[in-house]
């Protein structure tokens, strides 16, 4: 796709339009040496898009985006343009990992993910920004001049966020406010400003998601997409039809465990998650991060009954929709 097809107020629209659902957070496979894998994730993205979800965030938190250099980036970002279709929003993070990193440096990202192909981008402010709403409107106002791209504000658990997410949500290129906070305050005063012209995402795992679309959300960002994506995909119908009873009953029954697990170990989600892939014979491979390694055989052990559970749903639901022979 060419980036110059999804400028300005046309691509604003569009990603508006799409960001109802989950938004697919897929891991960034690497290899035992380190580096990317480079066919894992194209298939990873292939898979995704094939089970009919429309939105992809690109190298984000579940992506590992932190530990990945610009270039991979880009790289990564491409490949999920070139496997989207025309239906599909593909989105590139920019800012993970936080720190106070310049305007400059954020713009260059934006500007670089742009000519991979993607269609919006997920912006992580960095300290600076996220306690000072004019650098705020002026990074957000930066990054359409350069790009004309849409942009939805990650919204984090900085109590110092609110003013400049605010602020930020009432611009024309932001289509969407992702709420990965858990002040539930600052939803509520968030929430009026984005609805005149995009979405609350919420940001807090695909557990927590009955909760918020019960608050106004329209969307949700998805992990565990990568080792159940059917079951995400119920969850996903249930939730836009607003069906909240089922959606947090199959939460409860499905969700809600893997989710305790994560919160169990001493290791960060995306390492469980990765763990849980592994357990399962998926795509996903080692985490890069110090600190975010393979999971002991003790933690490892606790995931199998979880994973066998959702896997078993994936395949009940499978043969559900008639994909598989009992």
């Amino acid at each position: 796709m060419n980036p110059a097809d999804w400028r300005g107020v046309d691509a604003t629209r569009y990603a508006a339009a799409r960001l109802r659902g989950a938004i697919a957070l897929p891991v960034t496979p690497f290899l035992p040496d380190g580096r990317v894998d480079v066919a894992g994730f194209r298939r990873l993205v292939q898979q995704i898009l094939g089970y009919g979800f429309r939105t992809v965030a690109v190298a984000a938190g579940t992506g590992e985006g932190d530990s990945l250099t610009l270039a991979e980036r880009r790289e990564l970002c491409a490949l999920a343009a070139t496997a989207a279709c025309s239906d599909d929003l593909v989105m590139g993070a920019i800012g993970v990992g936080g720190g106070d990193v310049s305007l400059a440096e954020l713009v260059t990202e934006a500007q670089v993910l742009a000519e991979a192909g993607v269609q919006a981008l997920l912006v992580f402010p960095p300290g600076a920004a996220a306690v000072r709403p004019g650098r705020m409107v002026r990074l957000v106002d930066e990054i359409f001049q350069v790009t004309g791209l849409p942009m939805v504000i990650d919204h984090g658990p900085d109590p110092a966020a609110l003013a400049a997410s605010m602020a930020a949500a009432g611009l024309p290129p932001v289509v969407g406010v992702k709420f990965s906070s858990w002040n539930d305050a600052d939803w509520d005063r968030l929430l009026p400003v984005i609805r005149g012209q995009g979405h609350m995402i919420s940001g807090k795992g695909d557990a927590v998601a009955h909760r918020y679309f019960a608050r106004g959300a329209t969307s949700f960002t998805s992990s565990v997409v990568n080792l159940a994506p059917l079951v995400v995909k119920e969850l996903e119908r249930l939730l836009t039809s607003g069906d909240l009873g089922q959606a947090e009953r199959l939460t409860r029954d499905l969700l809600l465990p893997f989710e305790q697990a994560r919160a169990a170990s001493a290791q960060p989600p995306v390492a469980v998650l990765k763990g849980a892939l592994a357990v399962a014979d998926l795509v996903g491979g080692p985490c890069r991060n110090d600190g975010q390694r393979n999971l002991s055989e003790e933690e490892r052990d606790r995931l199998v009954s979880v994973v066998r559970t959702l896997r078993a749903a994936e395949t009940q639901l499978a043969r559900n929709a008639g994909w598989v022979d009992d």
